[in-house]
């Protein structure tokens, strides 16, 4: 591995715990802090168009849904404005989102990931062992009204089973999960456990 990748596996760690840190003493919901791992941040190189070599531009991760960009943009403005405000908490660059986006070089998936983290046509065109790598399919995290995210809304004092069982029906419709010779969707296996399940309580 290069010393580049290397670098640019710390930054993210780094603004992984950055975050992370920034959500839990707000007392931000789990899910939350699930949606920041190292992998899944946002990808950064400098911009080659600025000769102070402080501004940064964020990559395009090809995984990511349009959701969960929008609401990574918004979590790192609300981190710089408390950030501001604390003695020697200025941060010493920029970070911008180019106009017309640049993927990033980064291919691998985060494991385990919160599955309205993936933008569909991605997920679905997935194999299915990777599928169940990198997603967690009984678990989402992102409220559908944007201009509540970081408002301590209604949404976000609800626990992570609370607030997927609310939302999922909406979701998980969107992901389709290879099974054996068939696809169904997320909601679709779940109503096929279900429905096992009292086959297997009337049976006693």
């Amino acid at each position: 591995m290069s010393i580049y990748f290397v670098l640019k596996s710390l930054i993210c760690v780094q603004l992984s715990k950055a975050w992370i840190n920034w959500l839990t003493i707000n007392k931000y919901p789990s899910h939350y802090i699930a949606l920041c791992q190292p992998a899944a941040t946002s990808d950064d190189e400098l911009d080659p168009s600025d000769l102070t070599k402080k501004t940064y531009r964020v990559l395009k991760r090809p995984e990511c849904s349009t959701e969960a960009e929008r609401w990574v943009h918004r979590l790192e403005v609300k981190h710089i404005q408390d950030n501001k405000y604390r003695r020697g908490g200025a941060r010493q660059y920029h970070r911008h989102v180019p106009a017309i986006s640049i993927d990033s070089s980064i291919e691998t998936l985060p494991q385990n990931m919160l599955l309205d983290y993936f933008d569909p046509t991605f997920f679905n065109g997935l194999q299915s062992h990777t599928q169940r790598l990198c997603a967690d399919p009984e678990m989402i995290a992102i409220p559908k009204n944007e201009e509540a995210w970081f408002t301590y809304s209604t949404e976000e004092h609800l626990g992570d089973e609370d607030f997927t069982e609310r939302y999922d029906k909406e979701v998980f419709t969107k992901y389709q999960f290879a099974q054996t010779d068939e696809v169904f969707t997320t909601y679709q296996v779940a109503q096929i456990d279900e429905a096992n399940m009292a086959m297997e309580v009337t049976n006693y």
